[in-house]
């Protein structure tokens, strides 16, 4: 597993990837989803809306690593291939609640044949409005008093 970046390790936030929750699952599937247009970034300043009154602001795709690998193929060959790791940072807007800060870590693969992968492997959450612990933002959406409409909302 790829270590916090250090503009993340700085805010101490909890990697939500790593938490096996339904609901949790359900809610950055969806984030997820509509991060991407036709298996691409969305780019950066465009504003994506879904569910009910919902939208994923883009505000930056940052480029924190990159290194050629081999991938290994069926049948025992391999080829050269690119890995980039991105930090995309969005605003996530809802009826309850607007600019909750996400931030998606991307596992981007190319290979020889310029055919892209992307996977997400890090999910953070941070909201400065609802519940705050210790005057800290909430970094668990799950402890939300607005979890429930969020996942409403994401139903649409």
């Amino acid at each position: 597993m790829l270590g916090l970046t250090p503009k993340l390790e700085k805010m101490e936030r909890l990697n939500l990837f790593q938490i096996d929750d339904q609901d949790l699952e359900f809610f950055f599937d969806t984030i997820v989803e509509n991060a991407l247009s036709d298996d691409e970034l969305l780019a950066i300043n465009s504003i994506k809306e879904f569910g009910n009154d919902c939208s994923l602001e883009v505000l930056t795709h940052e480029i924190i690593k990159t290194e050629n690998i081999e991938l290994n193929l069926p049948g025992g060959s391999s080829e050269k291939a690119t890995r980039e790791i991105i930090n995309s940072s969005y605003y996530l807007h809802m009826q309850a609640e607007m600019n909750i800060k996400i931030d998606l870590v991307w596992e981007k693969t190319t290979d020889a044949n310029d055919v892209i992968e992307l996977q997400v492997i890090e999910q953070y959450f941070q909201s400065d409005n609802g519940t705050l612990i210790d005057d800290q933002p909430l970094y668990d959406p799950r402890y939300s008093p607005y979890w429930e409409e969020f996942l409403d909302d994401f139903e649409g």
